[in-house]
């Protein structure tokens, strides 16, 4: 449905499940990253959301590391 497609285009947070499908990640290591002040997450009631530029932001620093030979579960 078209509708529904923009709707997720649009969004603003994303949950804990889409960031990790959207960077290819698992649960242990995006909150690991979260521990280590990598990525930034938003506590919204018992629910983890993150803002998209924070995703973004994330992955373009990955995409940077990785070009230096740096996994992203290794970090700075």
């Amino acid at each position: 449905d078209k509708s529904r497609e923009r709707d997720e285009r649009d969004k603003v947070l994303l949950k804990e499940g889409e960031v990790m499908e959207a960077l290819s990640i698992g649960r242990t290591l995006l909150r690991r990253m979260m521990a280590e002040g990598r990525i930034s997450g938003i506590h919204v009631g018992r629910r983890l959301v993150f803002h998209v530029d924070e995703v973004r932001r994330f992955a373009d620093e990955a995409q940077r590391l990785a070009r230096q030979g740096v996994s992203i579960d290794e970090g700075p």
